[in-house]
């Protein structure tokens, strides 16, 4: 159910738990491939995903940036502000959706005035280095075949819809990026995707993909 205290029309529970956060923010909406800002800018706003996804990219330009992290509906992008540190990576819309942002000031005002804010923010920052610290782990350590079931099975658990097909996850990711998060060539990620595919392990569609033997791909992680 919705929190009562926060501004927030869209269903995102975790978010709610940062309703300090964000009691003073305001709408924003992306569509897919808009980029909400750059790696560089400096600290503006913190976006709060209510609906859709967006990705962090690092190194290059549009083209050649990797893809190292995916922030999904209920978290948080852009904490960095708080410290008024500048942007390390690029925020791109991955699927359309709409968001809180909260400019800088009103953020500095809510970490001084709420306790429980400075909290919520610590508490996002740890998990955002330890997302990027298993990123890291994930591509170094196993074969390839190991490391796509788990980032898979991942993308599952944090997004994925049961329906009569198996567990659809609506994140219509290129190869180039599910090789980059798991540390691989582009055409090594097709190859393995295409065998799971021949086997029905999983289905990809338009929209993004589905797992239809999550035991298997689970067998598959754990090697």
């Amino acid at each position: 159910m919705k929190n009562a205290s926060c501004p927030c029309p869209y269903p995102c529970p975790e978010v709610h738990t940062n309703s300090a956060l964000l009691s003073k923010s305001s709408h924003v909406s992306w569509r897919r491939g808009d980029e909400l800002w750059r790696a560089g800018d400096g600290p503006g706003w913190m976006l709060a995903v209510c609906t859709g996804a967006v990705g962090l990219r690092r190194g290059g330009d549009a083209r050649t940036s990797r893809l190292v992290d995916i922030v999904v509906r209920g978290q948080i992008a852009g904490e960095e502000v708080a410290v008024g540190a500048d942007r390390p990576a690029t925020c791109v819309g991955l699927i359309a959706g709409k968001g809180r942002l909260l400019p800088r000031r009103q953020l500095s005002d809510a970490v001084q005035t709420k306790p429980l804010a400075w909290m919520s923010l610590m508490t996002i920052s740890t998990q955002r280095s330890a997302t990027l610290a298993q990123a890291l782990e994930t591509t170094s350590n196993g074969t390839v075949a190991t490391r796509l079931a788990a980032l898979l099975l991942r993308l599952g658990e944090r997004i994925g819809l049961d329906d009569a097909r198996g567990l659809m996850v609506p994140l219509p990711l290129p190869r180039i990026d599910l090789a980059n998060l798991v540390g691989c060539r582009e055409e090594t990620a097709v190859r393995q995707m295409r065998a799971w595919e021949e086997h029905g392990l999983v289905s990809t569609l338009k929209e993004g993909f589905v797992l239809r033997d999550q035991p298997a791909l689970a067998l598959i992680a754990a090697d």
